[in-house]
């Protein structure tokens, strides 16, 4: 889990990610439905927690908004046509916060603390790691 996050934070590194499609590294452009759990999971604690915001054509959308963002991503498989342009639309950018903390992870060298202190940030929001699927995938 801990290079799953870092990984997807490093693709956040410097500006926006145009799509969370970008993050895939799989052998194959299929998208599982535990991949997209996943990533959907850590989208939302992001935001939730601060560390990321999401914009439409550089609107700030409300929360209200975002969770219909979620909720259409989580109905609509990125494997069909109409299901990948609901994934492909969206941007995400590190909060300042977001990036601070980012950029202290990165030149630490110690996973250990940054994942913990990730961890903590989470809890503190109430979407730690001991919760999971915030918005179910729907799809099959």
């Amino acid at each position: 889990m801990l290079n799953f996050y870092k990984d997807m934070l490093s693709c956040l590194d410097g500006g926006e990610l145009a799509s969370l499609l970008y993050t895939y590294r799989g052998s194959t452009m299929e998208y599982s439905k535990k991949w997209c759990q996943e990533i959907l999971d850590l989208a939302y604690r992001m935001m939730q927690s601060g560390l990321i915001w999401i914009a439409y054509f550089d609107e700030y959308d409300t929360a209200e908004e975002a969770k219909n963002i979620f909720e259409q991503m989580a109905e609509q498989s990125p494997n069909i046509a109409e299901g990948g342009a609901v994934w492909s639309t969206y941007q995400y950018y590190f909060s300042g916060a977001g990036q601070a903390f980012w950029d202290e992870w990165k030149t630490s060298d110690d996973d250990a603390l940054y994942w913990q202190k990730l961890n903590h940030i989470f809890d503190e929001h109430h979407v730690g790691f001991d919760k999971s699927c915030f918005v179910p995938v729907k799809f099959e």
